[in-house]
């Protein structure tokens, strides 16, 4: 028994009926693809978590307030030329980890305010 009422395949000008996915086997690859933030680098790829999780285990705790530590911290910001080795990572609490990612952001775009007003 289908899980879901029938609906038409969403590909445009295609007659035939799904239960799930929205797509029939036909169209499947006509699935649009998620597209990436602009931006994106590789944060999120598996040596990334997998070096995350390493920091965490070995920083149980945020090095600014003591908490438990939720999130790895580029101590100096990849846009400022730091890069993933561990000597520039380290954990922080995400209230601690968001303070200091405004702070940055505010600075970066106070300097590029007064580059372009020069």
């Amino acid at each position: 028994m289908p899980s879901s009422a029938p609906s038409p395949c969403r590909a445009i000008g295609c007659a035939a009926v799904v239960h799930r996915g929205g797509y029939c086997d036909k169209h499947t690859s006509a699935r649009p693809k998620p597209k990436r933030k602009e931006g994106y680098t590789d944060r999120f790829t598996w040596t990334w978590r997998k070096v995350s999780r390493q920091v965490r285990l070995e920083e149980p705790f945020c090095r600014v307030c003591g908490r438990v530590s939720e999130q790895v911290d580029h101590i100096i910001p990849v846009t400022e030329g730091g890069d993933n080795d561990r000597e520039n990572l380290q954990a922080l609490c995400t209230s601690c980890h968001s303070k200091k990612t405004r702070r940055e952001n505010s600075r970066r775009h106070d300097s590029s305010t007064a580059t372009h007003k020069q």
